[in-house]
Order: structure tokens, then C-alpha cells, then sequence
């Protein structure tokens, strides 16, 4: 099955709903913008076709939950797949890095833990061996950005090396697991399927929705410069819908930050501050568009979006709800979702057949 990145991260649609505040500078954005085509834009949709394939790897993923590991008594090398024990120390022209040490680590071959490189620099290594991996940080690595793009080395002792078991499916299986939630294996199968159809036709309409507005904001291009008090009113909106978001996961916005965007606050800043521009220039095409297509968000639809974020909120109060988003930033919500809406009414879409293991 294609593989999936559904997670909350620094996008286009992620910045976009960042809203301008409910002081936010009066602009024509048709004064900046020049548009180009934003309709009849061609594009393909991911397939949300579902094959038995796809279905048992699901399955497998379920089961991989309640795995066992058994030591692997007939070989010696590393193959795919394996779980290797290993200790490894990890270093940059000679020196040890933090965060690059561990013992007695067990690493799943293939699972895509390590950067890329790593699993694949110990298949046909020994149990016993200890190999030097050379690998090069991803020149976008969020984890820790100081070593981004930077060539190093692991020092790997490979401990030892088993396999995972997975459980087999049964009926008493899923009896004691799902507390008879699920009584059959066709039930359990059924429901896999219905919920994984239901996730990738969300992730497809996301991607879509996202593909179309990326490529109406590349073919639009600037008149001016955008007015600096524009573009801070972006950066805030952004540090503001983050914040709102951590309040909503019930974490510090430091741990929010780390947990869901996998970036430190400077980061963040850093990134806000790089970006800003471009930020700005998306959020002023949704604009041009709307305007240009006379595309608008009535008050009646504005009050029924603030009512139902107060109950998906646990907001008794509109004030209570206005301390962490503004009345603007839902208004900017609802324009961005007709803008999106829009495009993809007026786009040629075709469906993509092939598919990604």
C-alpha cells in the first residue's frame, strides 16, 4: 500500500489556516496578486481502492502489536526483517554527537527507524560483528537540525539477531484481545478495511485539495512587495494557531512543538521567519481568488462553524473560544475551504492507478 505521512506537520494547508487576527491590515489582495490558471488544472487523486494486499498488511500491522521475537538459530547475517540487538555510537569528523549512542537497541531491519542508510548498511552483517555504517542526515532533519545534511559514521556492534512472530488470527485471539468486541475474523477484517478506506479517502481529498491550491499559488505571481505589517501578521497567526493547537492536545506548547512537529521552539521561529513570504503569498492568492470568483462566508455560515468548534471544544462560552482563536482566523478557515472547494470543482482529475509498497 502507498505509503502515508498523515501527521500534523509545517504545510501549506497548515499555514494557511492560520488566520490575520480580527485587526488584521486592510488589503486588496488583487492589488499584489496576478493571477494565473487556477482553473481546469489537471491533477491526479491517489486511488482509495483497497486490495486484499493492502488489507493484509493492516492486519499484519494490528497483529505486529502483539508480537513475540524468537532468536534466529540457523544463520548468522542480518536479512530484512530481523530484529537486531545492537550497540552503536555514532560521530561527525571523529567526534561523538549527542543523541547518537545507545546499547543494547533492538532495531527492526526495514522498518524505516533509523535515517536512511542505516538499517540497509547492516543486511549481510554478522551477529558478533561490529561494522562501521556510513550514512548522511536527511537535509531536512527536524529531529535535531544541526546535523542536518552532515555526513557521519555509526560504530555498530551487532549483539544478536531474532525474528518477530505474530500471533495468529483467531477467534479466541480476538476474544481476549477486543473483549469480544470483534467475534469473527471476517468481523475484524471487515472493520480493518472500512476503517483504512475511510483514512486514505480523507488523506487523498487532503492531498488533492493541497496539490490544486499549491499550483494555483506557483502560477500566480507578485505585482509589490508584500507590506511588512502583512507579514507579520502571518508570522503571529501562526505561533497563535500552533499555540491553539497545543492547548487543544492538552500539552505545553514546547511539547507540542516537539511531539507533532518534531522542531524546539527557536526552530519554529526559524522556520516562520524563512517562510513568511511564501506564507504570505498563498494566503493572498485564496484571497485574489475569492475576490475574483466573488466567493464569501456569511455570518449565519461563520456562527454555525464558532458553534460547532465550541462543542468539538468543550466551550461553554464564545469568549472562552475566542482566547485561543479569533473570529477572523474561522472566518479565514471557511473562505480557504470554499477557495479549496472551488478548485477542485473545476479541476481535471484523474485517478492515480499505481501504487507505492
Amino acid at each position: 500500500m502507498r505509503k502515508q505521512a498523515i501527521s500534523l506537520c509545517v504545510s501549506a494547508m497548515f499555514l494557511l489556516l492560520a488566520g490575520c487576527g480580527d485587526k488584521r491590515m486592510e488589503i486588496n489582495a488583487l492589488d499584489y496578486i496576478e493571477l494565473g490558471q487556477y482553473k481546469g488544472l489537471e491533477v491526479e487523486q491517489m486511488s482509495t481502492e483497497i486490495s486484499d494486499e493492502d488489507l493484509q498488511k493492516q492486519v499484519d500491522r494490528m497483529l505486529s502489536a502483539f508480537a513475540t521475537t524468537e532468536p534466529v538459530n540457523d544463520r548468522k547475517d542480518v536479512q530484512m526483517g530481523d530484529v537486531a540487538n545492537i550497540d552503536y555510537e555514532g560521530s561527525i569528523d571523529g567526534v561523538p554527537f549527542e543523541g547518537g549512542t545507545a546499547k543494547g537497541f533492538d532495531l527492526e531491519i526495514g522498518s524505516g527507524t533509523f535515517i536512511p542508510g542505516f538499517e540497509e548498511g547492516l543486511v549481510g552483517k554478522k551477529a558478533g560483528e561490529t561494522v562501521d555504517v556510513d550514512v548522511t542526515f536527511p537535509d531536512e532533519y527536524t529531529n535535531n537540525p544541526n546535523l542536518a545534511g552532515k555526513p557521519a559514521v555509526f560504530k555498530v556492534k551487532i549483539n544478536s539477531i531474532s525474528k518477530k512472530v505474530l500471533p495468529e488470527l483467531t477467534e479466541d485471539f480476538l476474544k481476549e484481545k477486543t473483549g469480544g468486541q470483534f467475534a469473527t475474523v471476517d468481523e475484524i477484517k471487515n472493520h480493518l478495511r472500512e476503517q483504512t478506506t475511510t483514512s486514505l479517502k480523507e488523506y487523498s481529498e487532503s492531498m488533492l485539495h493541497t496539490q490544486l491550491l499549491s499550483r494555483a499559488v506557483d502560477n500566480a505571481s507578485l505585482k509589490q512587495d508584500i507590506p511588512a505589517e502583512y507579514l507579520e501578521e502571518k508570522k503571529q497567526a501562526m505561533i497563535r494557531t500552533a499555540k491553539s493547537n497545543a492547548e487543544a492536545y492538552g500539552k505545553t506548547f514546547e511539547d507540542y512543538l516537539q511531539s507533532y512537529l518534531r522542531m524546539d521552539e527557536q526552530t519554529f521561529l526559524s522556520t516562520i521567519d524563512s517562510s513568511a513570504n511564501q506564507i504570505a503569498k498563498q494566503s493572498l492568492v485564496v484571497l485574489a481568488i475569492a475576490d475574483t470568483e466573488n466567493l464569501t462566508v456569511s455570518d449565519e455560515e461563520l456562527q454555525d462553524r464558532i458553534n460547532d468548534k465550541m462543542l468539538e471544544y468543550g466551550y461553554q462560552k464564545e469568549k472562552d473560544l475566542f482566547e485561543t482563536v479569533t473570529k477572523q482566523d474561522i472566518r479565514d478557515e471557511l473562505l480557504l475551504e470554499k477557495v479549496t472547494a472551488f478548485l477542485v470543482e473545476n479541476a481535471v482529475i484523474t485517478e492515480q492507478k499505481e501504487t507505492e509498497d
